[in-house]
């Protein structure tokens, strides 16, 4: 642990003393809000659709299969995003305190080591995986203490998610709202397919509520050769909810050339009913369960 502090006296004293900060000025303090159906949402059933389908869906039925693996797919993205989150800010969070992660620095490096899995020290509901790699290439004065990080995932995981592989270049917060904005480019499988999940996203960690919030992504999917768009906006998902893979709050858009813009609908009572609303082509929503996807 000398060395470790040795080593990374420069970076801003050690990623150990991020999460003693009082916290990120000018951070929104993130409450779950019940959202509402897209403003411009129609009512009305009107004309829209593809492929031979003349009125606006209204039940999970009249989406197509193509439609259903796109609703699939942006769950499992949240999912995603969400456990690169948990392994980022347990890197900051590493250090003699914390021994999981196990950390080791060299110069301006640092390994996050999970090992075959360990119970996260700052996110208590997640046994990690796999390694995770921080290289600091710049450093700003002032609090919060920040960092321009470029972060490797080695068969990074958090049960029961899918191993990460990829890159993120990120400007890091520190504090007690841990921010982590800049560009991800994450791979994992899904139903035996590799996903590449790319794109701008601001991401947070409220270490003290235990709560992931991703703030805004935008960015596309690529399963297979198959690609979608996919923005997130406003999702917050606790990690001591019921269901805590499913966000109480925010939107989620996909669209593609195979199929018509989804935006998917969080409340409050999503991660406990696994309730949710859909919109097609701004058509009025519909609620899915989430199960029977």
């Amino acid at each position: 642990m000398r060395r470790y502090l040795r080593h990374f006296t420069t970076w801003c004293g050690c990623f150990a003393a991020l999460t003693l900060l009082a916290g990120c000025p000018g951070q929104a303090d993130l409450n779950p809000v019940t959202p509402t159906p897209p403003a411009d949402a129609d009512t009305s059933n009107g004309n829209v659709g593809i492929a031979g389908q003349g009125e606006s869906p209204t039940d999970v039925e009249s989406l197509t299969p193509a439609e259903i693996d796109a609703l699939r797919s942006v769950l499992q993205a949240t999912t995603q995003l969400t456990q690169a989150v948990i392994l980022a800010q347990a890197l900051a969070a590493g250090g003699e305190a914390s021994p999981c992660p196990a950390i080791t620095a060299t110069n301006s490096t640092v390994n996050a080591s999970f090992g075959a899995g360990c119970t996260v020290t700052t996110a208590p509901e997640f046994v990690c995986s796999g390694n995770l790699l921080a290289t600091r290439t710049n450093d700003f004065a002032g609090p919060p203490q920040r960092s321009q990080l470029s972060l490797t995932f080695q068969n990074a995981a958090c049960q029961p998610s899918s191993p990460l592989t990829g890159e993120a270049n990120i400007l890091f917060n520190g504090g007690s709202l841990i921010d982590l904005n800049g560009f991800w480019n994450l791979s994992y499988t899904q139903a035996g397919t590799t996903v590449n999940l790319a794109g701008n996203g601001d991401l947070q960690y409220d270490v003290t509520r235990r709560f992931v919030n991703l703030l805004s992504f935008n960015g596309q999917l690529n399963a297979g050769g198959t690609v979608r768009s996919l923005v997130l906006l406003g999702l917050v998902l606790s990690r001591t909810a019921q269901t805590p893979t499913i966000p109480q709050t925010g939107t989620a858009t996909v669209a593609g050339q195979d199929i018509r813009t989804l935006t998917l609908i969080f409340d409050a009572n999503s991660p406990t009913t696994s309730q949710i609303l859909i919109s097609v082509d701004n058509g009025a929503p519909f609620a899915v369960d989430i199960n029977n996807l």
